[in-house]
């Protein structure tokens, strides 16, 4: 009974993971304390249950007793296990002296959580193949949908599905002006498309690994096809930090493949699929394309003042909270109580960095356990089959926070 128990339990992990890995753009979650910030709604300290939490949870429990029944227990670096607990220890102790108890809290729970299901996926309890494949089926839907916002120029909103509505003339919603004309970008599920973008990075980082494993036709199908849809939309994005962030993992990838000589004619012809849709999808979208990389129209000019506004006020807030920070998920909250409480709810929004936000919100001590955090794991990780993923999140980290502030992204990270 329990050999039989144990290989149900087996098999539930090896289709569960990548089934997170599928669902994790749904936004489907239950709003359990809203909370707000001058007088408007506050996302990051707002305490949301989601979705995929749930699944989340039950794979955790099915993994313990799947963990206990190993007879030779997977083995992770120990440096790894003790700088990861000094930080979720470190983020835990600031839920005391933040100065919203409930944010720094939920967002600690996330990075519990992160942190669970990074140990079940190097865990040997899923394969690398089924983890790739899921990553794949996870993207190219999103790209699908993506695409036909753009087309569309809307997101209809979709409660069970957790999709906002956003249209291009409502203020607040990411789009890109051009002769006048607000563009919408693509979202996907996700709450921004910086998300998607780094989403399909990941997976064409995912096609790339994929097309060296290609054995059969219908194998090598799935990956040129997943090329060719996810391709264009990471365009239709129009998020710089996702363009870099993708052409920095492919290029990882691209490299590790070819030190392991497993660069071949699939892998070849991949590639070049690729760089056949993102030329024609340039061609498309070229004004657009050159308003975002240009920079000097209205709204693009109006996003990097905020940038440059935010590291100004992260400087600020390191300089009165240098040891223990402002408190996990509350930057924000104290850019308002220390700096500024003037503007609307919309108008706060955490550094757009992956290496400053810590700082902030942790302090010196905590960033320092940060940067030895990211230093160990490229150290015992970097000749991992899946180091392209990690150059594109270490590259998106550059240029935007949600990786660290929201839930996805979170998950995404670790």
């Amino acid at each position: 009974m329990a050999n039989r128990l144990t290989r149900l339990i087996t098999g539930g992990l090896g289709w569960g993971l990548p089934l997170f890995l599928v669902v994790l753009p749904l936004q489907t979650r239950w709003l359990a304390i809203p909370q707000s910030l001058n007088g408007g709604p506050w996302e990051y300290g707002t305490v949301s249950v989601y979705g995929s939490e749930l699944l989340l949870i039950i794979l955790a429990l099915a993994w313990i007793w799947w963990y206990r029944q190993q007879l030779v227990k997977p083995v992770w670096p120990r440096s790894v296990l003790i700088v990861a607990g000094a930080l979720l220890v470190w983020e835990l102790l600031s839920i005391m002296w933040a100065g919203n108890q409930l944010a720094a809290a939920s967002l600690a729970r996330h990075t519990a959580e992160a942190m669970v299901l990074a140990v079940m996926l190097s865990s040997g309890a899923v394969s690398q193949l089924r983890l790739a494949i899921g990553l794949v089926i996870s993207a190219t839907p999103q790209a699908v949908v993506g695409w036909w916002q753009v087309t569309a120029q809307m997101v209809p909103a979709a409660k069970w599905l957790g999709l906002a509505a956003q249209w291009p003339a409502v203020a607040g919603t990411a789009v890109v002006e051009v002769g006048g004309e607000r563009w919408l970008r693509a979202y996907g599920a996700f709450p921004h498309p910086n998300m998607l973008a780094i989403w399909l990075a990941l997976g064409l980082v995912a096609v790339i690994w994929l097309a060296t494993q290609a054995k059969t036709a219908s194998q090598r199908w799935l990956v040129y096809g997943a090329a060719m849809i996810m391709v264009p939309t990471l365009v239709a994005t129009f998020s710089r930090a996702g363009y870099i962030a993708a052409a920095v993992g492919m290029l990882v990838v691209l490299v590790r493949v070819w030190q392991q000589q497993r660069f071949n004619r699939v892998v070849g012809l991949t590639v070049g699929i690729m760089a056949v849709m993102a030329t024609l999808s340039v061609a498309l979208w070229w004004p657009i394309l050159t308003t975002r990389v240009d920079a000097t129209s209205r709204l693009e000019q109006q996003s990097i003042d905020q940038r440059l506004v935010q590291y100004d006020q992260a400087s600020q807030l390191i300089q009165r909270y240098p040891i223990g920070g402002v408190g996990l998920s509350n930057m924000t909250a104290a850019v308002v109580t220390n700096l500024n409480a003037t503007p609307p709810a919309w108008w706060y929004q955490p550094v757009h960095s992956l290496y400053a936000l810590p700082v902030v919100e942790l302090g010196i001590v905590g960033g320092l356990l940060w940067a030895i955090f990211l230093v160990t794991i490229a150290v015992t990780r970097y000749q991992s089959a899946w180091v392209g993923l990690g150059a594109v999140l270490l590259a998106a980290g550059l240029f935007d926070h949600f990786l660290w502030s929201l839930y996805p992204g979170v998950m995404m990270l670790y």
